[in-house]
């Protein structure tokens, strides 16, 4: 044996392929002689194959089974029918995959056959993370308490948004601190002595509170602020969202604004963009209706009938918990007119390498005014931050249960979208479509994947049945190679084009499309039963509310061909 194996020696890669039956004979060999000559590389092996059994879509021991049995029927009996085998059936599993010149496997199919002795036992727990990974994540309700479990709907109605962030919070003496994802019901108060919260709504709709503060929400539209700082920010898909204070009523229409309110209870409204209707809600209060827009700022006092105009201080919010960098920091993107979306992984996240990814965020420049940030509020289904043989940074999906989705975010009739990515060279994918790089959620939904045979494919479907209304195939993809994988699509000129590296993979038609909203996913499909995970890298993904003209194209082209395609 040699007790010091290859230390470069890719262990996972070359068991995925060993399991998939790609390995060459002197991988294979190569392998044997890892796995024989050292117990730390035995017990990885061991490690990675039961993290494999345990994250793979809808395990069960019913599928290990066959497997086993399928491996079995491989050996023709040692002794007559009818007779007992004297042999275990692992030993039996051995035998049959050495006469095939397999060993490795053996060692592979051994371990799996312990997991399977566990597999029982631990299927219970296996069944419910995965019950709880798919349920929707405004609807994800605790466990009824002992004594209530008829009234459990009642007792944790559904949650109307999320902690997406804190920063240097003391709680009040009276409130339960929270983390990170948790959720945020209805009626729940969230009262803090300093620092700032942020909280993502199901509408799509984000809120910082600063402290010191008290805050209602009583719906993912409506909120009661009894004390403290908020900047409110609505997309389209949250319009009317309403904050009620002592002394006002505030209703924006697709804004973003701010709100103070003293101790008193006097109020302040502060617009930094769009339109905010506003009146005051006191005894004897003029009930009129008033428009604060851009730059614009009004005070509510206890004891006037009518709000003030009063100077705008607009700078006093915060409103990013994560503040985006100069732009002179950012990378040089050559096209911000009509950005919607911009992921980048040097700048849009603050994890260090290594490190699972809970937020990935949008860099707000140019056009893009609203942070359509992608979260992951399960722990165990977050990418990870890593480096690249170049040292460039990327978010790992491990094909398995890893994805990212953003709030609600309005689908319009003409988009463009980039995206750079490097997969695996391997796909656990079962999917028709492949492996999902992008893919909206709602009806009609947009779908960039990679097929098993890394060929990358654009479609829009529609309909119940998910008809296709364009699909574009483009050609295979190096695996080994940093890709940059493009789509656009104009329903008024009836027209889609998908690129590959900056060349057009074909046209296709883009018939007339109904605006919708729904949430938009890195890494998987919106329906959770596909086993369409994304198995890789992704660097960047860029996205534009049209149909990019050529002379802009050229520009993102040789742009993303300096950050990673020229060698």
């Amino acid at each position: 044996m040699n007790p010091n194996p290859d230390a470069s020696f890719e262990l996972d890669e070359v068991l995925l392929r060993a399991t998939r039956r790609e390995a060459t004979p002197a991988e294979m060999q190569q392998l044997e002689a890892h796995l024989l000559g050292s117990e730390a590389a035995r017990k990885e092996a061991w490690r990675f194959l039961c993290n494999e059994a345990l994250l793979s879509e809808h395990i069960s021991a019913s599928h290990l089974n066959d497997d086993l049995r399928s491996l079995l029927a491989d050996s023709p009996p040692a002794t007559a029918p009818g007779t007992r085998h004297s042999a275990s059936p692992l030993r039996r599993l051995l035998n049959a995959v050495d006469r095939h010149g397999l060993r490795v496997l053996a060692i592979a199919a051994s371990l799996m056959a312990v997991l399977l002795a566990n597999q029982y036992a631990m299927q219970s727990k296996v069944d419910r993370l995965h019950a709880l990974a798919l349920v929707a994540e405004g609807n994800i309700e605790p466990p009824a308490p002992n004594n209530a479990a008829g009234d459990s709907e009642e007792a944790f109605p559904a949650a109307v948004g999320r902690v997406s962030g804190l920063r240097e919070v003391a709680w009040a003496p009276d409130q339960k601190a929270l983390r990170f994802g948790d959720p945020i019901r209805p009626g729940q108060h969230l009262r803090i002595d300093s620092g700032v919260v942020e909280l993502l709504l199901t509408n799509g709709a984000k809120i910082t509170l600063e402290g010191p503060a008290d805050f209602e929400p009583s719906s993912a539209l409506e909120a009661h602020l009894g004390l403290g700082k908020i900047a409110a920010a609505a997309p389209r898909t949250a319009r009317g969202y309403t904050v009620l204070t002592p002394t006002a009523e505030l209703c924006d229409i697709g804004t973003q604004f701010g709100v103070v309110v003293e101790g008193s209870g006097d109020s302040e409204l502060h617009v930094f963009d769009g339109d905010v209707v506003a009146r005051a809600r006191t005894n004897g209060a003029d009930s009129k209706l008033l428009h604060a827009r851009e730059n614009e700022a009004m005070r509510f006092r206890k004891n006037a009938a009518t709000p003030e105009l009063i100077d705008a201080r607009t700078a006093e919010f915060v409103r990013h918990l994560v503040p985006t960098p100069d732009v002179a920091d950012l990378p040089p993107l050559p096209v911000t007119g009509g950005l919607a979306v911009w992921y980048d992984a040097s700048v849009s996240t603050d994890a260090e390498v290594g490190e699972s990814v809970p937020m990935f965020r949008d860099i707000l420049v140019g056009d893009n005014d609203y942070a359509d940030d992608a979260s992951q509020f399960d722990p165990a289904r977050r990418p990870k931050l890593v480096r690249d043989g170049q040292g460039r940074p990327a978010l790992r999906f491990d094909g398995k249960s890893t994805c990212l989705s953003t709030s609600p975010i309005e689908t319009g009739d003409a988009e463009t979208v980039f995206l750079v990515c490097a997969p695996a060279p391997i796909t656990y994918a079962r999917a028709p479509q492949g492996s999902a790089l992008l893919a909206y959620g709602g009806n009609p939904r947009l779908e960039l994947t990679l097929g098993s045979d890394f060929i990358p494919q654009a479609a829009i479907l529609a309909g119940t049945d998910g008809r296709s209304i364009s699909s574009i195939r483009g050609s295979a993809l190096d695996a080994s190679q940093v890709a940059l994988v493009g789509f656009s699509y104009d329903s008024k000129s009836n027209r889609s084009e998908l690129w590959l590296n900056g060349v057009s993979q074909g046209e296709s038609s883009a018939a007339a499309l109904a605006p919708s909203s729904a949430k938009r996913y890195l890494g998987a499909l919106e329906d959770p039963g596909m086993s369409s995970s994304y198995f890789g890298a992704i660097y960047e993904v860029v996205l534009y509310g049209r149909a990019l003209p050529a002379e802009e194209l050229e520009l993102l082209r040789a742009y993303f061909d300096r950050r990673y395609i020229a060698k």
